[in-house]
This record gives structure tokens, C-alpha cells and sequence, in this order.
């Protein structure tokens, strides 16, 4: 595990959050499938590489192996969540928040969130309804992704339970 890894690695039970919100987003398909206007996926959303893409019609993987790459994949967007919101951002957000970050950051990838300049923005002055507005002007999210990830950011409270 490289330091940034370690560093951006949450609690078991964030990590466990997050990890639940991308299964019920995302779905489990055990065989490639073609991403909307995207790439080919497995899993729960696992982008394929392109040495996986050379055999994608011989692919199948188990439920366990679903679950392996949903790790892999949900620390890769935590640490990208981080580097892209900054980590003293990021950090100070209530656990839903950073679970709606992650879950742009898993589906949208690095360069991607980093477009969404007016939401980050937005984000980093604690400003929930402007983040809330850019969401909703934002092309890519639609349907019952954008509908709970919209109420998560929204509406949430910064409430610190712990």
C-alpha cells in the first residue's frame, strides 16, 4: 500500500458507505457491459482496462471477485475525492457528503470532477445549496443517481454524531 493510499484510506465504516452507495447505484453485472456513452464496465461499475477489454467476451467473474475490485475501485476515489476537493476540505465534510464526492469521483473519474469547478467551488466555502445548484446543472447526472445524491448533499447535517 503506497503512502497515498494510507493517507487517504477512511474507516472501516466509511469505507463500508461508500462502498453500499456505489452497489446501489451501480448494480452487480458478473459480465462486461457497455456503459451508457462510456466504457466497458464489470462488477459494480469496475472500468475495464484495456488488457481486460482484449478478452471481455471470455470475461466472467465471481460475486467475490465484484467485491474485490469494488474496493480497489472505492479507494481510488477516495483518494481522488481528496486530491481534487483537498484533503482539508474533504476531511471537514459530514459522512454523507463525502460519500456523494466519492461517488462522483468513482463515476466520474479524476479529470472529470475536476470540471465541475462551480460545485467544487462551492463545496469548499460550505456553500450546500450553491454545490446543490451546479449539481443540478451538471450533463452527466440523471435519474435516481442524481436524485439521492442530490438529497444527500442538500439536506444532510454537519452534525458531528461521533
Amino acid at each position: 500500500m503506497t503512502n497515498t493510499t494510507k493517507n487517504a484510506m477512511a474507516t472501516k465504516l466509511e469505507l463500508a458507505i461508500y462502498m453500499t452507495g456505489l452497489r446501489y447505484d451501480e448494480g452487480l453485472r458478473l459480465t462486461p457491459y457497455k456503459v451508457s456513452n462510456g466504457p466497458w464496465a464489470i462488477g459494480y461499475g469496475h472500468k475495464l482496462t484495456p488488457a481486460e477489454m482484449r478478452v471481455k467476451h471470455d470475461l466472467q467473474i465471481t460475486p467475490e471477485q465484484a467485491e474485490k475490485l469494488l474496493l480497489e475501485d472505492t479507494v481510488e476515489a477516495i483518494c481522488i475525492a481528496r486530491d481534487v476537493c483537498g484533503s482539508e476540505c474533504f476531511d471537514t465534510l459530514s459522512l454523507p457528503r463525502k460519500s456523494v464526492i466519492v461517488n462522483m469521483a468513482f463515476h466520474l473519474g479524476r479529470h472529470r470532477l475536476k470540471r465541475l469547478k462551480k460545485f467544487l467551488s462551492a463545496v469548499a466555502a460550505y456553500n450546500y445549496d450553491a454545490a446543490t445548484a451546479a449539481m443540478l446543472e451538471a450533463k452527466w447526472l440523471r435519474g435516481a443517481r442524481a436524485r439521492r445524491l442530490i438529497g444527500l448533499m442538500q439536506y444532510e447535517s454537519d452534525i458531528d454524531l461521533s
